[in-house]
């Protein structure tokens, strides 16, 4: 499993984590809060610690119901979900489902298809089935 980088100096951290603080970044960067480097350690920022750990409870729920992290992600980093601030956004659940829908038809192509032998075929002949003769043939012959 990949490791992220935090966005807030806390080093090599999880998907889950990276997401909540994506989350609590647009959030900040939205209310024009500029956050320190670990600032879950100071009390002055003790809102921004609890919308982190509800983002991560978040993460955890949408990862148990099904979806992939990566999938979160990308659905976070489309087009229509840059703009998404909080995990509990209705639209994230449509951007969810279209990116599930995208890598499953990924997955489906990405089959490896049956193998089939053309040897094993039966040769067909390129005779017509039938002779059946018509009228302007019998005058022919």
């Amino acid at each position: 499993m990949k490791n992220y980088r935090s966005i807030y100096g806390a080093g090599d951290i999880t998907i889950g984590q990276y997401i909540a603080e994506l989350m609590v970044s647009r959030q900040a960067k939205w209310k024009k809060v500029n956050l320190p480097d670990r600032f879950w350690k100071d009390t002055s920022y003790i809102q921004w610690t609890k919308t982190f750990r509800i983002q991560k409870m978040r993460v955890e729920a949408l990862h148990k119901s099904g979806y992939d992290y990566n999938v979160i992600l990308k659905a976070l980093n489309s087009s229509q979900g840059q703009y998404i601030a909080s995990l509990h956004n209705k639209k994230l659940d449509f951007l969810l489902e279209e990116e599930q829908r995208k890598i499953d038809l990924e997955k489906e192509v990405a089959k490896p298809q049956p193998n089939l032998d053309i040897s094993s075929v039966e040769k067909v002949s390129e005779e017509p089935i039938s002779k059946k003769t018509s009228i302007i043939s019998k005058l022919r012959d």
